[in-house]
């Protein structure tokens, strides 16, 4: 960012209460020519996002507008306060922090690329993210398909989640595991089966994949997700 911008004279926060709109800030994190994010742009993202989650959220989504493709360079930096914000206090903070994150998978890098990155959310020490990993990936198959995802680096993940001291984490889970058979089918059955978890879990998970089959909700298998056993 050049020494001559106004946005070197204060903080980036200060600078949007004083009346920058959001196109004006974004034209100032992006060099003129290349539109690529200046030293301190995805930084200063990220401090607007601790303080103002959803104007820092807002202003995220109109860079990956600007840049697409380009704004692969900056998943890596922005991704883990994204994924603290799937376990926003706030629902209007939690459901915008997933748009944007199915728009990062849209426009800017591969669903399998964003979510090798997403894993540790799993594990998150937030309760509420760990639920709100387990949604986003619900979304991300109902958006997008199973296609292009290699499911079975996943699924182990989830599986961990089925014990979780947490009753609407272990829900969650559960149900991104009848989500993922909805879409994949008996490959994912099969492959629990091999997992060691007990009989009495797996009886109830192989029961909800039935009640989906008999509901006729199944999705197609033509072009499901990749599964590695």
């Amino acid at each position: 960012m050049s020494s001559s911008s106004p946005l070197s004279m204060c903080t980036d926060l200060e600078c949007i209460m004083q009346g920058y709109s959001h196109y004006t800030f974004i034209e100032q994190l992006t060099h003129p020519k290349t539109r690529k994010v200046s030293a301190g742009g995805a930084s200063g993202m990220l401090r607007l996002l601790g303080a103002v989650a959803l104007l820092g959220l807002d202003l995220l989504s109109a860079l990956v507008n600007r840049l697409q493709d380009r704004f692969r360079a900056q998943i890596g930096t922005v991704l883990p306060s994204l994924i603290d914000r799937l376990g926003d206090s706030k629902d209007q903070v939690r459901e915008q922090d997933q748009t944007l994150l199915l728009k990062i998978m849209e426009q800017a890098a591969s669903p399998q690329y964003v979510w090798d990155r997403m894993l540790g959310g799993f594990k998150h020490k937030n309760n509420r993210t760990r639920e709100g990993v387990c949604l986003c990936l619900i979304a991300t198959l109902n958006t997008y398909g199973a296609q292009g995802l290699t499911l079975s680096k996943i699924v182990p993940h989830i599986c961990n989640l089925l014990g979780d001291p947490t009753s609407q984490v272990r829900d969650g889970a559960m149900s991104c595991l009848v989500e993922i058979y909805r879409h994949v089918g008996e490959r994912v059955r099969l492959d629990l089966s091999k997992k060691g978890l007990p009989q009495s879990r797996l009886n109830v998970i192989f029961s909800k994949f039935d009640e989906v089959q008999r509901s006729g909700n199944m999705i197609s298998s033509s072009g499901s997700g990749q599964w590695v056993f």
